[in-house]
């Protein structure tokens, strides 16, 4: 008799918890199904069309194919953030102000006034230092046009030309731009926090249910009916263990190569002897002159008597 396996779906990152529960939904015609009427197709294979044997389970399929849908619908709004299209005007409005701006100072290259035309040589050289932006992915030309910006506003004699309007417009679009950027990446940061989170759980618990229902009608009827759908659920089960056991193996690895362990450091002295040092339960050894034998030499007496040495106590 068959048992599904106990699997948390918390440990996989929100991705691989989706396409979990899609395989899982995919299994579902594996299920003992009613026999269809005559004369009409076989709709084994149409998941939401299932026609269970139990109705039971039935009840908790299609409970299970709610949860799971309103999890992706939540996926999908995530990715059509509605502050998209008014980032794309953002980035268009930009695009223009740099054509333009860049248009005006080619033009005044060949202003009459040598003088002026000379000023617009110097914003120039900036406009080609930098190329063409509008070229360039969102997130690029937005540090393309912020150097740029920078550079122009130190020559202050771009006023002369008239070049102002043509400044501000690009500034202006550039701020409107990464307000919207801001906007967009608070908007996605709330979607996937708040309501895919919230839907995550919801399809999870009704996997949890699903689980308890299969395994509990096994159990009771004793039936091999289910072996076909047990066998593909655990076998995605030990497929995503396994993924889980090399993650947390490179985890382990990776955090070891960082953070190297440090050795305590001892508080031992270091087992070698020196003359100073006084190992415990032995004397410590002699600083005297070992006792060597005088050569057998006398002094020569100088006829004075040598005096006795004096018992007595010293008085301090």
């Amino acid at each position: 008799m068959k048992q599904i396996l106990v699997f948390n779906l918390r440990e996989l990152y929100q991705d691989e918890s989706f396409g979990f529960l899609k395989l899982i939904q995919s299994a579902f015609t594996l299920l003992p199904q009613n026999a269809s009427e005559p004369g009409l197709p076989e709709v084994q294979s149409v998941v939401r069309s299932l026609s269970l044997k139990s109705a039971r389970l039935q009840k908790v399929v299609d409970q299970y194919n709610t949860a799971f849908d309103n999890f992706d619908a939540v996926l999908k709004t995530s990715q059509k953030n509605p502050v998209t299209e008014k980032i794309n005007a953002a980035d268009e409005e930009r695009d223009q102000a740099w054509v333009g701006s860049s248009g005006y100072i080619s033009a005044m290259l060949k202003h009459p006034d040598s003088e002026l035309a000379a000023i617009a040589k110097s914003a120039d050289d900036i406009f080609e230092k930098y190329g063409n932006p509008t070229k360039l992915s969102q997130t690029k030309e937005t540090s393309v046009m912020h150097n740029l910006l920078n550079d122009l506003k130190a020559l202050t004699s771009l006023s002369t030309i008239y070049f102002d309007p043509w400044y501000n417009w690009m500034q202006t679009a550039q701020a409107a731009f990464e307000a919207a950027s801001l906007e967009r990446a608070k908007a996605k940061g709330a979607v996937q926090k708040g309501l895919s989170k919230e839907a995550r759980a919801a399809a999870e618990e009704a996997y949890r249910t699903l689980v308890q229902a299969v395994n509990s009608i096994v159990f009771v009827e004793e039936t091999d009916e289910y072996d076909e759908f047990i066998k593909v659920v655990n076998a995605e089960i030990e497929r995503q263990n396994a993924i889980l056991k090399r993650r947390e193996t490179v985890r382990k690895n990776n955090k070891e190569e960082e953070e190297p362990s440090e050795e305590k450091p001892s508080t031992e002295e270091p087992d070698t002897e020196t003359p100073d040092t006084e190992t415990p339960g032995t004397e410590p050894p002699s600083t005297e002159t070992p006792d060597t034998e005088e050569p057998d030499t006398e002094t020569p007496s100088t006829g004075e008597e040598e005096p006795e040495p004096d018992d007595r106590p010293v008085v301090q």
